[in-house]
C-alpha cells in the first residue's frame, strides 16, 4: 500500500504537531489516495544534487543514514481524533522527500477491519496540499504494486527491510534488490479456506551460497493489528515460491481457518514481481 509506511507511538507524537490533512474511510476496503507534496526547508536533490545516489538506500532506511530527509506519513483511527490503529512490524518508517517543487503522490493501500478515519502528516519542512481519497476495485492481484513501479523514489504497498534497495535496469524496469534484506508486502485481506497464488518473478544471485535462493513466502493473521506483534511472520505458509529456470514460480497456499490478512516476504535475489492472486481450489 502506501506512500510509504507508517510512524509509531512516541515517533506519532512528534508528527502529531504536522498533522494537515484527513478522510474518511471505510474499513476493510481498497483506497487511492492522491495529494502534492514538496520540502519547503531540508536537504533536497535540487541543493545537492550529488546525493542522488543515496535515494535508494533512504527509500528503505529513512534518516538512518547521515543525510536527513525529512519526508511524510499517515496512519489510521477508529474515528475522527479517536484511537490509532497499530501498524504492522517494521511499518514505522515515514517516506522521505527528495524535492523543493511540488510532486504528485499517488497512494493505494487496504484499510484495516476497525479503521474510519486517514490522517497524513507532513513531517518538519514538509508542505502537503490538495487531499483526495476514493475508493477503488483491487484489480487482479490482492497486493498493492506488484511490480515496485507506482512511485519513481519510493515502494508504496511494501516495506524494504535489511539493506533491500530499489532498482532500476538497463531497460529502465523498476525491481527491488534483496540479495542483502528482505522485502515485506503490505497487509492484504483473504478468506479462511480459500486459495491465494503467490506467484515472483527475478533473478537468483550469481553466487548460491546453499542457503541463498530467491524465494517467497506468505503470513497469515487473524486481525490487521496481529502483524505488529512480537512474533509478526508466526503465521508464515511453511512452503516457499522458489525461482525455476524460466526466472518464474508459484505456489497455491489455503488460508487457514480464522485468518483474513496475509502479506508476502521475498528475500535472496532480483525481484521484478511478486504478486497474490484470488483463485478457484
Amino acid at each position: 500500500m502506501n506512500c510509504g509506511t507508517f510512524v509509531c507511538s512516541a515517533a506519532m507524537a512528534v508528527l502529531a504537531a504536522f498533522a494537515c490533512r484527513a478522510a474518511e474511510v471505510r474499513p476493510s476496503s481498497l483506497y487511492e489516495a492522491k495529494f502534492r507534496a514538496r520540502v519547503v526547508k531540508g536537504v533536497t536533490l535540487e541543493d545537492c544534487p550529488q546525493l542522488e545516489d543515496l535515494v535508494p538506500f533512504t527509500a528503505s532506511h529513512y534518516n538512518k543514514t547521515k543525510v536527513r530527509f525529512t519526508g511524510f506519513n499517515w496512519q489510521f483511527r477508529d474515528a475522527k481524533g479517536g484511537k490509532v490503529v497499530p501498524r504492522p512490524h517494521r511499518s514505522d518508517a515515514a517516506t522521505a522527500l527528495y524535492h523543493r517543487d511540488w510532486r504528485d503522490v499517488t497512494l493505494r493501500f487496504w484499510t484495516p477491519e476497525n479503521a474510519t478515519w486517514l490522517d497524513v502528516f507532513a513531517g518538519r519542512g514538509v508542505e502537503v496540499a490538495g487531499l483526495s481519497l476514493r475508493k477503488v476495485a483491487p484489480g487482479g492481484t490482492l497486493n498493492v504494486n506488484p511490480r515496485f513501479d507506482m512511485a519513481e523514489e519510493y515502494v508504496p504497498g511494501w516495506q524494504l527491510l535489511d539493506g533491500a534497495v530499489l532498482g532500476r535496469d538497463c531497460n529502465g524496469t523498476r525491481y527491488v534488490n534483496t540479495e542483502e534484506g528482505r522485502v515485506a508486502s503490505d497487509l492484504f485481506p483473504v478468506w479462511p479456506g480459500s486459495c491465494v497464488k503467490v506467484a515472483l518473478r527475478g533473478i537468483p544471485p550469481r553466487f548460491v551460497l546453499g542457503w541463498m535462493r530467491l524465494s517467497a513466502s506468505i503470513c497469515f493473521f487473524d486481525k490487521f493489528a496481529d502483524a505488529g506483534g512480537k512474533d509478526p511472520y508466526s503465521g508464515r505458509a511453511a512452503t516457499k515460491v522458489n525461482i525455476g529456470k524460466d526466472c518464474a514460480g508459484a505456489h497455491v497456499y489455503t488460508v487457514p481457518p480464522g485468518k483474513h490478512w496475509a502479506r508476502i516476504l521475498v528475500s535472496g535475489g532480483i525481484v521484478y514481481e511478486c504478486s497474490a492472486t484470488k483463485v478457484d481450489k
